[in-house]
C-alpha cells in the first residue's frame, strides 16, 4: 500500500502530514516548538527519559466519534512520546557543504516536478543550455539534437518533437528564480509576471505588445495605443523596474551554506547503515499535568472538548513525527543500496536513478519521495551533500547500458585535471575519449557539463 493513503487519515491530516516530510530539521524544529507553545497538552521530554512509542497500523486517528477520549487521556497515553534519534544520541553540528549553483538548483527542481521520463530528460537538456544569468542559449533544433543523442540507444523511442520541447520549457520556466528559462529579457518579465498572477494586467499587456517602447521611454505613445493615461503607463514602468532583468543574478557569488545533515551514513559491521540526525528536535509527550487535572474529576463540558481536541492534535502529532521518520529512513536506504558503488569508488560510479525509482522500490507515491529528499542533506563517507545530488539523468553507453550525467561530469573532470598544460583536451577529445571508453555523449554535451563545473575551454586553459 502506498504510504499516502495510510488507514484513518483524512485529508487535511494527510496534508499536514506530508508538510512535515517536506520540512528540514531546522524548519521542523522550529514547527515542533510552535507545536508545543499552541498545544498544553504536548510538553518537552528530556532525551533520557524518552520511550520508543510503536505504532500499529490502526492508530492513527481517524476522528471516530466513538472513541472513549476521557479514558484514552487517564490510561492509555503513560508511555506516549516521540522516539528518539534512530540510535545516533548526539547533537549534530552545523557543518558546510559545497555550494549547489544555478544549475545544481535547476537540476533539482526537475527531480522535484511531477513529469514523466522523458519530459524530465528534455528538461535537463533545456538547463544544460541556460547560461549564467539565467537565459536559454540555445534553438529548438539545438535542443532536440541533444534530446535525440541521448535518445539514441534507447530502443523504441521516438525523435523528440518542438511540441516536447516547448512543454518541457514551460515546465523549467516555472522554476525558481522567477523568470529563468526565458529566451530574451521581454519574455523574461513575462514570466515574473505570470508567475505572480499578473497575466491579464496593465504591466503584463505593457511588456507583451510594447517592450520595444519601454526600453525607448516613450509613454505617450504606449499610453495613446492603449486609450490610457500616461500616469498609468509610468505607473507600470515603475512597477516593472522592480522585477529582475537578469533572473540568475542572486544565485552569483553566494557562499558556501551551513547546513545541520537530517541524515548520516556509517559503516557498521561492514555494512552501511543509515542514521537519523534527530536529536535536535523537542522530545514530546503527553502532558502529565493535564493528566492529573483530567483525574481530579473537575472537569466541565467545555473543559472536556477543549482537551478531546488538544488530545486529537497531541496524539497527531506524535504518530505523524515517527511516520516521517520511517518515510525518509526508507528513501535513504534504497538510495544507499542503489548507490552503493558511489559510497565505495567516488563519483565516477554513481548510478542513475530518478524520483521515480525510488517510489517504485519504496512503494510510496512519488511526491511523496520527492518531500522526503526536498533540501534534506545527509553526512556520507563521501561528504555532506544533498539528498538530490544522488539523482541524476542517463546517457547511452556504446554497449546499450546506461550511465548517470553526473558520473560522466566526473569523468570529464578526472580528464582534465590529468591533461597537459600545453596540450589540453579539446571538447571534441574528451567526447571521442569517453566514447572509447564506452560512454556515448556529444561535444555539445560535453561542453555544457564543462560549463557547469566552471572549467575554461581549451584555449584558456593552455599555458604559454
Amino acid at each position: 500500500m502506498q504510504q499516502q493513503k495510510q488507514k484513518g487519515l483524512v485529508a487535511p491530516q494527510l496534508y499536514r502530514q506530508m508538510d512535515l516530510i517536506h520540512m528540514a530539521m531546522p524548519e521542523l524544529e522550529t514547527h515542533l516548538e510552535l507545536a508545543l507553545a499552541e498545544n498544553p497538552l504536548l510538553e518537552l521530554e528530556e532525551p533520557e527519559e524518552t520511550a520508543e512509542l510503536e505504532l500499529e497500523d490502526g492508530d492513527a486517528d481517524d476522528g471516530d466519534e466513538d472513541m472513549d477520549w476521557e479514558e484514552l487521556l487517564l490510561d492509555g497515553l503513560d508511555g506516549w512520546s516521540a522516539r528518539g534519534s534512530s540510535q545516533q544520541s548526539d547533537r549534530t553540528e552545523p557543518v558546510a557543504v559545497a555550494q549547489v549553483g544555478l544549475h545544481g538548483r535547476l537540476s533539482a527542481q526537475i527531480g522535484e516536478a511531477l513529469i514523466d521520463s522523458r519530459t524530465a530528460l528534455v528538461c535537463e537538456e533545456i538547463v544544460g543550455n541556460i547560461d549564467d544569468e539565467g537565459f536559454l542559449d540555445a534553438s529548438v533544433n539545438e535542443i532536440r539534437e541533444g534530446v535525440d543523442l541521448r535518445l539514441a540507444t534507447a530502443q523504441g523511442d521516438q525523435p523528440c518533437s518542438a511540441e516536447e520541447i516547448e512543454t518541457a520549457l514551460r515546465v523549467v520556466q516555472d522554476f525558481d528564480p522567477p523568470g529563468v528559462g526565458a529566451r530574451d529579457r521581454r519574455e523574461s518579465l513575462l514570466i515574473q509576471l505570470w508567475r505572480r498572477g499578473e497575466e491579464y494586467t496593465l504591466a503584463y499587456l505593457v511588456v507583451h505588445c510594447h517592450f520595444a517602447r519601454v526600453l525607448n521611454g516613450r509613454w505617450s505613445e504606449i499610453a495613446k495605443d492603449l486609450a490610457v493615461a500616461e500616469e498609468l503607463v509610468r505607473g507600470v514602468v515603475d512597477q516593472l523596474a522592480k522585477l529582475n532583468p537578469r533572473p540568475a543574478s542572486s544565485y552569483a557569488g553566494d557562499a558556501a551554506p551551513t547546513v545541520v545533515p537530517d541524515l548520516s551514513v556509517r559503516i557498521v559491521d561492514g555494512q552501511y547503515r543509515v542514521f537519523l540526525n534527530d536529536g535536535r528536535l523537542p522530545r514530546l509527550r503527553i502532558s502529565e499535568s493535564y493528566r492529573e487535572v483530567a483525574q481530579s474529576g473537575r472537569l466541565d463540558s467545555d473543559s472536556r472538548g477543549f482537551i478531546r481536541e488538544r488530545l486529537g492534535a497531541a496524539q497527531w502529532m506524535v504518530q505523524a513525527l515517527e511516520q516521517r521518520r520511517q518515510t525518509i529512513l526508507r528513501v535513504m536506504e534504497f538510495i544507499v543500496e542503489r548507490q552503493r558503488d558511489f559510497l565505495e569508488k567516488g563519483a565516477k560510479h554513481l548510478r542513475p536513478m530518478t524520483l521515480a525509482d525510488v517510489a517504485e522500490a519504496t512503494e510510496m507515491h512519488q511526491s511523496t519521495v520527492s518531500r522526503a529528499t526536498h533540501d534534506k542533506y545527509v553526512d556520507t563517507p563521501r561528504g555532506v551533500l544533498p539528498l538530490r545530488y544522488f539523482f541524476s539523468s542517463s546517457l547511452g553507453t556504446v554497449e546499450g547500458g546506461e550511465i548517470s550525467s553526473t558520473a560522466v561530469q566526473a569523468r570529464i573532470r578526472a580528464l582534465l585535471n590529468s591533461e597537459q598544460p600545453d596540450n589540453p583536451m579539446s571538447d571534441s577529445k574528451i567526447a571521442a575519449t569517453l566514447k572509447a571508453d564506452g560512454v556515448r555523449v556529444a561535444r555539445r554535451t560535453v561542453a555544457k557539463y564543462r560549463d557547469r563545473m566552471g572549467i575554461l575551454p581549451a584555449r584558456l586553459r593552455r599555458s604559454p
